[in-house]
């Protein structure tokens, strides 16, 4: 039997094909395709573009998708546990659709079709095949006992709480929406109709937007993140200001969520998650800021690859 994962991102949609052991686990990748998610093209469209990737996977592994136990969907939103509808997110064209009684008619698929934020799954999977098999091995603390926070540091902020192999979801859902939380009073305004949201000082799309912002003369030379650090490293004044401030701001964030939750450790994913600067000395800063004495969590890069959204929702599908 065989396991269907989509991972639907703001520019990219991935589907994974997975065969499934007996004892209800992931055994082997068998294929993964991506897309672009042309989102502009509107829902029907996304839907029609998703389907058909979908068989082609199934095909180009020379399978059936009936021989598929579930579809895991992570989708770019907070996905409300009673409706199993997205409520919220950057990538409107679901909100409030059928999106999985929509997929399952495209397919004419008979089984079940799991959705989950998208970062959710990400930290689902990273604490259960990831970082979180990581911990328990240097530190003894078996996988199901752990609490941890990923954390995805990419166009925009998401994360995932799991305590004890389970997603903190909330009521409706929104639980774990901590890129919406507030980091600065009276901050810049988010998309969401607040302000200061962490979003708009912790995503790569903030840090280029504070550095490109003031270029002044220069403003036709924008850089991206990478060469932003990469200016840092050859001591340029700017960079290295820019990259101090999104330090400091890192670090209160930990701070307050360390303060709220005693995490185990964080897993920290998205494409800021591969510059080392941002993890020098931040254990140790955050251990001698946070409220608790003994809070002492450690700070992970992912270990499964920009591919941990779509095992995850493949793993909440066998789950």
């Amino acid at each position: 039997m065989f396991v269907l994962g989509l991972d639907i991102g703001g520019t990219k949609i991935e589907c994974v094909l997975a065969e499934v052991g007996t004892d209800n686990s992931l055994k082997k990748i068998k294929i993964k395709m991506r897309i672009a998610s042309d989102r502009l093209s509107g829902y029907p469209k996304v839907l029609d573009n998703i389907a058909k990737l979908c068989l082609k996977v199934c095909k180009e592994a020379k399978t059936d998708l009936s021989k598929c136990v579930g579809i895991g969907v992570g989708l770019p939103g907070t996905v409300d546990p009673k409706s199993n509808r997205m409520v919220n997110g950057n990538t409107q064209i679901f909100i409030q659709k059928d999106f999985a009684g929509d997929l399952k008619k495209a397919l004419k698929f008979n089984g079940k079709v799991v959705l989950e934020n998208d970062a959710n799954c990400f930290s689902y999977a990273e604490s259960v095949s990831g970082a979180g098999k990581k911990h328990a091995l240097n530190f003894k603390i078996p996988i199901e006992k752990q609490i941890s926070i990923g954390v995805i540091l990419g166009t925009g902020v998401g994360g995932g709480v799991v305590i004890n192999q389970n997603i903190l979801t909330g009521r409706n859902g929104s639980g774990g929406e901590i890129g919406h939380t507030n980091l600065i009073t009276n901050g810049l305004s988010c998309y969401c109709g607040h302000n200061g949201c962490v979003e708009q000082y912790l995503s790569g799309t903030a840090l280029e937007g504070h550095f490109n912002g003031r270029i002044y003369s220069q403003i036709g030379k924008i850089k991206n993140c990478k060469e932003i650090f990469e200016l840092y490293e050859q001591l340029d004044p700017l960079a290295i200001a820019t990259v101090k401030q999104y330090r400091k701001y890192l670090l209160q964030f930990l701070i307050s969520l360390t303060n709220i939750f005693d995490p185990d450790y964080f897993v920290f994913g998205g494409g800021l998650s591969n510059q080392k600067l941002i993890y020098e000395g931040i254990e140790e800063e955050l251990k001698k800021q946070t409220f608790a004495p003994k809070s002492n969590p450690k700070i992970y890069q992912n270990t499964l690859g920009d591919s941990a959204g779509v095992l995850g929702a493949m793993l909440l599908a066998l789950k």
